[in-house]
């Protein structure tokens, strides 16, 4: 039973992180700017990099973005513990 609702955590809060992604997406002009800068400064790094090391920096890309993730994860965690905790010293 824990392992399942550790489980549904995590689908809730990747849901909940794209839902967010997609938002700042459509609103945050900042955030738009910043992630379209990465794209560029990737696809030049890709365009400039020999063919043996465009895989590498696709491989590169892809642990990043896991490493992304857990942090995402942990943080989204960790705020719901604080907000529980919060509850708890407001009651």
């Amino acid at each position: 039973m824990v392992n399942s609702i550790g489980n549904s955590l995590q689908q809730f809060i990747g849901h909940r992180v794209d839902e967010i992604t997609e938002y700042l997406m459509a609103t945050n002009t900042t955030y738009k700017s910043l992630s379209n800068q990465c794209t560029q400064h990737f696809i030049q790094i890709q365009k400039y990099l020999p063919n043996d090391l465009q895989q590498t920096m696709l491989q590169y890309e892809e642990t990043l973005l896991s490493l992304q993730a857990v942090i995402e994860t942990h943080v989204y965690t960790q705020g719901i513990k604080d907000g529980m905790t919060l509850r708890g010293l407001l009651k």
